[in-house]
């Protein structure tokens, strides 16, 4: 671990911060592309366009993003050497054949740092899309104050060097999110300990409900919900399919539903069935007419069922 240039308390929170961000990279694209890929920081440095240069030593796939932190405007970029980025993208695309490009990569990472600093900040920082160039380094990419980053990409098996030049201000907001969180546990030990002495308890009777009492009493406390909104779904059919179908899938791919033609389809109100109904089309937009609606009672006894 280096920190040249770097006060401690910064690198610290960098290193902190950039762990985070780090398994929240690895859980998105494990979940989201199946893929097992990590990137753990091990240098956090003052950047020199000379020494990076010298480095890279030839052209580099660059993947640039902006970012926005209260009045700070900036950017980051990502680096890999151009021969080590294409055997990359070479590798993941003989597990994924859909991420063909590392701009994928590198905006599930963005989305990773956005919620880690969400959870930090009162006003987290936002990324904007990755752009890719492939080209020479310049001077013109490292900036007075900006911060270089040095990770070891980890893919099955394979290891790569990711380099990353940030705006200066990324400092400022890894020590703003160190400062600003207070970890549960340091909160627990500050508190007092108290004995909430003997807790009485008693049985609770309640009595039965009939389909009257919660077709009559039931609707009529109900008035007071009218204007809230609730999500209405229609449920056109379902099906299952393996992991290796679905990422079979591309534009044209017909998907089999478990349905038949002329089979009415589900009406769901929150995750609850309320109805059936028939597909219409009314003035160029999709409808549904309701043909079977599930008795009062039931109704009120599905929505406010967990």
């Amino acid at each position: 671990m280096s920190e040249a240039g770097i006060a401690q308390e910064t690198a610290n929170a960098l290193f902190n911060i950039e762990a985070e961000i780090n398994e929240r990279f690895k859980t998105m694209l494990a979940n989201d592309a199946m893929l097992t890929l990590e990137m753990e920081l091990h240098e956090a440095k003052s950047a020199n366009f000379e020494e990076l240069q010298s480095t890279i030593s030839g052209p580099a796939l660059m993947v640039l993003s902006s970012i926005e932190w209260n009045e700070n405007s900036g950017r980051h970029v990502f680096l890999l050497r151009e021969e080590e980025a294409n055997a990359l993208v070479a590798q993941i695309t003989a597990q994924n054949e859909a991420l063909d490009s590392l701009d994928v990569v590198f905006a599930n990472w963005n989305v990773g740092a956005g919620e880690t600093f969400q959870e930090k900040l009162a006003n987290p920082p936002t990324f904007g899309e990755p752009q890719l160039e492939t080209r020479p380094l310049n001077a013109e990419d490292v900036q007075e104050g900006d911060l270089l980053l040095i990770y070891q990409l980890k893919f099955d098996g394979s290891e790569y060097p990711v380099y990353r030049i940030a705006s200066s201000f990324w400092q400022q907001m890894a020590d703003a999110a160190g400062l600003e969180v207070t970890a549960v546990e340091d909160l627990a030990e500050s508190l007092p300990d108290i004995d909430p002495g003997p807790i009485q308890v008693e049985n609770v009777k309640f009595d039965d409900l009939n389909d009257e009492e919660v077709g009559s009493e039931a609707i009529g406390s109900l008035e007071m919900l009218y204007d809230l909104k609730l999500d209405l779904v229609v449920e056109l059919g379902r099906t299952k399919k393996p992991i290796r179908e679905i990422l079979e899938l591309a534009r044209g791919s017909i998907v089999e539903l478990d349905k038949l033609a002329g089979d009415p389809v589900e009406i769901y109100v929150n995750d609850r069935k309320l109805a059936e109904g028939e597909v219409v089309v009314v003035d160029d937009h999709f409808g549904v007419r309701v043909t079977n609606l599930l008795k009062p009672s039931d109704r009120i006894k599905s929505l406010g069922s967990s």
